[in-house]
């Protein structure tokens, strides 16, 4: 596949099995992941044929830095995923530390935002280009309240963004599963990626769990 595609976001399964489908497909293709590795997800070298690029959440400067290392190594990005994904830590909501509750925010709020803003701003100035929206959430038997408001606010974010950039001539989506297994939803996202003409633009996908099903919001 002659399609140039970065992958940032949240270092979690769903980012992992994504990274390495689009690689297997032959994509040419970059990860920065948020750095952390939690129960092993983070992206790290998993494969030879992706490049990983080192990005710092927090910093604005980081994420323009991740755009700018991955055209001067592909000349050009032709697609990014920016994914999001639960962080909170298995502890009571009254026990979290407030260093761990302004990391969560710095890695799932602070870097979606600087990261999504510059990839716009990108796209912007080459005249176009897609920029998708992963948001995957695990079915859990309890879901954590931090994970809640991390989730919503990157779902406002986009929302926003679809509606600022209607008129453009970026193609802005979104994917959205809840419940549905890590690989069974990535192999749902390459299935978009490898279309030759990109569809979807301004509003989520919706993955129901079911086998070559989306469903739109």
């Amino acid at each position: 596949m002659d399609k140039s595609i970065l992958i940032t976001g949240r270092a979690a399964p769903v980012t992992t099995e994504l990274a390495m489908r689009t690689a297997a497909k032959g994509f040419t293709l970059a990860t920065a992941a948020d750095g952390r590795n939690e129960s092993g997800n983070g992206i790290g070298e998993l494969d030879e044929r992706i490049r990983a690029v080192e990005w710092k959440p927090a910093l604005p400067i980081s994420a323009r830095g991740v755009v700018q290392e991955v055209c001067n190594a592909f000349e050009r990005i032709d697609e990014a995923l920016v994914v999001c994904a639960p962080l909170a830590p298995a502890v009571p909501f009254h026990e979290l530390p407030p260093a761990t509750v302004e990391d969560a925010v710095d890695r799932a709020v602070k870097g979606l935002i600087y990261m999504s803003k510059e990839l716009i701003g990108h796209f912007s100035r080459r005249g176009g280009g897609t920029l998708s929206f992963v948001l995957h959430q695990p079915e859990r038997e309890l879901s954590a309240p931090l994970d809640g408001a991390l989730l919503g606010a990157f779902e406002r974010l986009v929302d926003g963004l679809f509606e600022l950039y209607a008129n453009e001539p970026i193609m802005l989506r979104g994917f959205r599963s809840t419940g549905s297994e890590p690989g069974e939803f990535a192999e749902h996202v390459l299935a978009y990626l490898m279309e030759e003409n990109p569809r979807g633009g301004g509003k989520w996908l919706r993955h129901s769990g079911r086998p070559g099903l989306f469903t739109l919001r």
